[in-house]
């Protein structure tokens, strides 16, 4: 995989989790510290972690600091919550295309952990993903 490719998938995954964040109308939310790690399968490379602060709806009908990606260049599907655990289906059209699966537990109200697994030519990338509650914000209109 080409530098140049690489720098485009951080760039995709961090718009993935940081850009989309669901637009509501104003509304107690809560402020989230959020750190992503990508990795990609096969290559020995340590990318570095991320760490954004967003604002999310207490109660979450998107993934939290969402997933799907600016300009409408993703889409989420599938979005499902299962008690404490929250699922999603995610797909992009790229370049570069992928698709993948994202899940995350809630721990109480404080924290939560996961990840999203995308499926693209040439590999799969994983992005790790741990959530801190940092306290209330207000959502954005």
């Amino acid at each position: 995989m080409t530098t140049r490719r690489f720098a485009r998938l951080r760039l995709i995954a961090t718009s993935l989790l940081l850009f989309s964040i669901p637009v509501l109308a104003a509304d107690d939310g809560d402020q989230w510290e959020v750190t992503t790690q990508m990795t990609v399968e096969g290559m020995n490379m340590n990318m570095g972690g991320q760490t954004h602060t967003v604002c999310s709806p207490k109660e979450w009908t998107q993934p939290p600091g969402g997933a799907s990606g600016p300009g409408g260049e993703c889409s989420v599907t599938d979005a499902q919550r299962d008690g404490e655990k929250f699922t999603w289906k995610v797909n992009c059209a790229g370049p570069p295309a992928m698709s993948g699966v994202g899940e995350v537990v809630r721990e109480g109200d404080s924290r939560y952990s996961g990840s999203i697994r995308f499926a693209m030519d040439g590999g799969t990338m994983v992005v790790q993903i741990k959530g801190r509650r940092l306290g209330s914000c207000t959502v954005a209109q």
